[in-house]
């Protein structure tokens, strides 16, 4: 829990800045109370105070004297000038050294890039407040603090992702955290965190660099097997990959290795499946882990860092089709921290799938043009059965969303769906295919296969071969991880 002693004329932990008409009785409405619940002091306008074109001293004086801003973007967020005035004193205050305010966006049922883009509903209310002020330096203030919070880290939600109650936990936790870091620094580091790190500081001066990959699998996925195991946990994996009839060379990629980060062991599981050509799964296989593990506010929004890390690993592939050629990829990634909190993402049709107590539970979304046919029409695009029977965006691409494809891009997209597991105690295994296995094979068929046997490379292997007895024409790259041994 957070501590109620504030200091340095902080009153409050938290200020939460939210539109009251989208979410004040409902999703503004229970994370309030949930960071109550966790001992935060959080200032949350619960009377609907809102009158006039301007924010009163109340809600002046309450930013200032928070350590946080939480502010939550909904679809009318931008049409109040109050929350469009609180969000620029927000900003201004997070400048300010002596103030050291932080601030965290929450991107609710709406999409961040419309903000960053000051488009869609943002770029309506805007115009709306231009037609009404005379001053325009107002307007410019609110654009630059727009411009500012979209470049910060946060947290987006949308529906089918999570259970709400989930992602207001997970949001609660990482305001816990950033309290503590503000009232204690460093000093709540446990004692066997500082004395791990120290050991590594002295082995590396010994030894070398021990934070190499260790049991590590990187690389075009061609008719071989492997497996390799944590060093700090029960944790295993195994991959078997197979090419498939197609006349062309093998076009999926992987990644399955542990790794030492930051005193934490992380298990770094992908399969990029490649579509016209092998170079935008190649990049992928070197670049998008490592852009994930860049963003700063990884360890603390692991969820909109993979999200940032997806975008702009998209933009440097489109930036480089010159060399990459115009061919994509789909991706599934899998990020296993301590053998204890899982993180998936996915673009396109590859899929992870969980095991608990035998039963499958589907980690990802199959990105299909039939079920996403909106947005790809939103976009100026279109969906055909044509040529043969299989949906395709503008009659050429099966899915929906994936990396690359740059002729498609303004018809596709590339942000990923992610999901969030903890790894309980029921929980066995994880599968991770590309579609040449489940186009012939369901989720819990697949589990089946998977658990008889301990051996998870055994386990990769098997669900190969079953791929290709049962007449799989396509690449077939599939891991397996036990996490209990």
């Amino acid at each position: 829990m957070a501590s109620s002693s504030l200091s340095n004329g902080w009153k409050y932990h938290v200020f939460i800045s939210f539109r009251g008409t989208d979410t004040r009785l409902g999703f503004a409405g229970y994370l309030y109370d949930a960071l109550c619940r966790s001992g935060i002091k959080t200032f949350f306008d619960d009377e609907d105070i809102e009158k006039g074109d301007e924010i009163n001293d109340t809600l002046v004086k309450a930013i200032r004297e928070s350590m946080i801003g939480l502010i939550i973007f909904s679809k009318t967020y931008a049409s109040s000038t109050w929350c469009l005035d609180e969000l620029t004193k927000i900003m201004e205050y997070s400048k300010d050294e002596a103030k050291r305010m932080q601030v965290v966006p929450v991107f609710y049922l709406i999409d961040p890039s419309d903000l960053r883009h000051q488009q869609g509903s943002f770029a309506i209310a805007l115009a709306k407040h231009e037609e009404r002020f005379i001053d325009k330096r107002k307007i410019q203030k609110w654009r630059e603090a727009m411009n500012n919070v979209a470049n910060l880290s946060g947290w987006h939600f949308k529906h089918g992702e999570t259970y709400e109650h989930k992602f207001i936990d997970q949001i609660v936790q990482s305001i816990n955290k950033k309290i503590k870091k503000l009232l204690h620094g460093d000093q709540n580091a446990p004692q066997h965190e500082i004395l791990q790190s120290i050991n590594k500081k002295i082995k590396k001066l010994l030894h070398g660099d021990q934070n190499a990959p260790q049991h590590e699998s990187v690389g075009r996925s061609s008719g071989n097997s492997g497996k390799g195991k944590s060093h700090q946990s029960l944790a295993k994996y195994g991959f078997s990959l197979v090419k498939g009839k197609a006349n062309h060379p093998m076009e999926d990629f992987h990644v399955a290795k542990f790794i030492q980060c930051k005193g934490q062991e992380l298990g770094l599981f992908a399969i990029y499946d490649g579509h016209l050509g092998d170079t935008v799964p190649a990049y992928l296989q070197k670049h998008l882990f490592s852009n994930i593990l860049k963003e700063e506010e990884f360890w603390t929004d692991p969820l909109m860092s993979i999200c940032k890390a997806y975008e702009t690993t998209d933009q440097a592939i489109l930036s480089h089709s010159p060399d990459l050629g115009r061919g994509g990829s789909t991706a599934v990634t899998a990020i296993l921290i301590n053998n204890k909190k899982l993180w998936v993402a996915n673009v396109g049709d590859s899929r992870a799938v969980l095991s608990r107590g035998g039963v499958a539970v589907q980690m990802t979304v199959d990105h299909k043009p039939n079920t996403e046919r909106g947005s790809i029409e939103n976009r100026g695009g279109f969906v055909s059965n044509m040529p043969g029977d299989v949906a395709r965006v503008n009659g050429q691409l099966a899915v929906s969303r994936a990396f690359g494809d740059k002729n498609l891009k303004r018809h596709l997209r590339s942000d990923p769906d992610i999901q969030y597991e903890d790894i309980t105690a029921d929980i066995e295994l994880l599968i991770l295919a590309s579609d040449g296995l489940w186009k012939v094979m369901s989720n819990q068929e697949a589990v089946d296969i998977a658990r008889r046997t301990k051996d998870p490379q055994k386990a990769a292997k098997l669900l190969a071969a079953e791929a290709l007895n049962r007449e799989s024409k396509d690449d077939i790259s599939c891991i397996v991880v036990r996490f209990k041994g």
